[in-house]
């Protein structure tokens, strides 16, 4: 919410007319709010008396777990073409995706190049680059506290290295011992 209301504000200067931008964010949510079977949800900002304050900031909340249960149970035919495309953007399975497409011309061509740029997967291209450079940094945080460990080793007794970086006493030893 606070990046779209900074792209809000960012065009609004003072002195000026005050020429308001409208802002909308397209939130895609692996979760969805019990007992909300909604797939998109739509929230601007009102106040208690649910009197609209603004139309020009308005948040979109997709619910991809709901889309999922609604193709599960209604099968690929009674989606609509959003939902279809939406589908496309985040299913990782190259099949898959060209059946959600088939019979839609844009969306084909869409599928098309997109296998044609793949490595036969999609839609989790980036969580699978974040979770890489995530396990590199996680092993280079191990790769630190075992040379930081080691180091401690030789001056101080393993109690003592328990106590000072709250480690168990076998992850200091494993820690000593290994040779990352």
């Amino acid at each position: 919410m606070e990046y779209a209301r900074r792209l809000y504000a960012k065009k609004i200067k003072r002195g000026s007319k005050y020429q308001y931008t409208q802002v909308i964010q397209f939130n895609l949510n692996n979760f969805a709010f019990v007992e909300n079977d909604k797939i998109v949800d739509t929230y601007y900002i009102q106040n208690e008396e649910g009197i609209l304050l603004n139309d020009k900031l308005i948040f979109v909340q997709i619910y991809i777990p709901n889309l999922r249960k609604k193709w599960y149970t209604s099968g690929v035919e009674n989606l609509s073409e959003a939902e279809r495309y939406l589908l496309t953007l985040i299913e990782p399975e190259v099949e898959t995706v060209v059946e959600l497409g088939k019979g839609d011309e844009l969306m084909e061509e869409y599928i098309d190049e997109a296998v044609e740029v793949s490595d036969d997967f999609l839609g989790e291209a980036y969580d699978k680059e974040c979770a890489l450079k995530d396990l590199e940094h996680r092993e280079g945080e191990q790769k630190a506290k075992a040379e930081i460990v080691k180091r401690m080793s030789q001056k101080y007794e393993i109690d003592s290295i328990v106590e000072i970086t709250g480690l168990s006493k076998e992850e200091v030893e494993e820690y000593i011992t290994s040779e990352r």
